[in-house]
């Protein structure tokens, strides 16, 4: 069938995050507020316009500074976002402390040069945003050696984690869907 737009919210003790606005409703960061009742810190996987609905409806958000660039200039003939919120980096090594949960940030360029993909320790579950989807969503806006993509997903295999959830699939991942895009990219 066709894709899905997937927003993910992820709550701890102490605060909540929003992984990405592929959803695109005005209303989402309400609703996501009413759901969890505590501090929202919004987070994009990368800066395409189609994780970036209504981001002009923020204060802050998070994200890798190489796609800023998708937020502040526009993209693909889709204008800047304005206004523009307060935007805070992550990178590769970064942890987001939820209290009683942590995600551990990993950088992976391929999809675009700054995707960000989150692990939940909690769950054993890693949001990957565009990165690690049942179609290869490789190079679409910025190009990044296919040698150098496919080392960071080798890399991805050697962390604990039991499925993926993407931003555009309706069902998770298990794990050995990311060895076997990488076979079906070097076989």
């Amino acid at each position: 069938g066709y894709p899905t737009g997937n927003s993910y919210l992820v709550t701890g003790s102490e605060k909540a995050i929003l992984i990405d606005l592929a959803v695109d409703d005005k209303d989402l960061q309400k609703y996501a507020g009413d759901l969890v009742d505590k501090q929202l810190q919004l987070v994009l996987t990368h800066g395409h316009i189609d994780h970036t609905f209504h981001l002009d409806k923020f204060s802050d958000v998070w994200m890798n500074q190489e796609d800023e660039k998708f937020i502040r200039e526009g993209m693909l003939g889709f204008p800047p976002i304005s206004p523009c919120p307060m935007i805070h980096y992550l990178k590769e090594g970064d942890t987001i402390d939820l209290g009683d949960r942590i995600l551990d940030v990993f950088h992976v360029p391929g999809h675009s040069l700054g995707s960000l993909l989150f692990l939940d320790r909690k769950t054993r579950t890693l949001l990957a945003g565009d990165t690690c989807a049942r179609r290869l969503l490789y190079g679409l806006t910025d190009y990044v050696p296919i040698n150098d993509f496919i080392g960071s997903l080798r890399r991805l295999l050697t962390v604990e984690f039991d499925v993926i959830y993407t931003a555009h699939d309706r069902c998770p991942l298990p794990k050995v869907h990311i060895a076997n895009t990488i076979r079906y990219i070097t076989e």
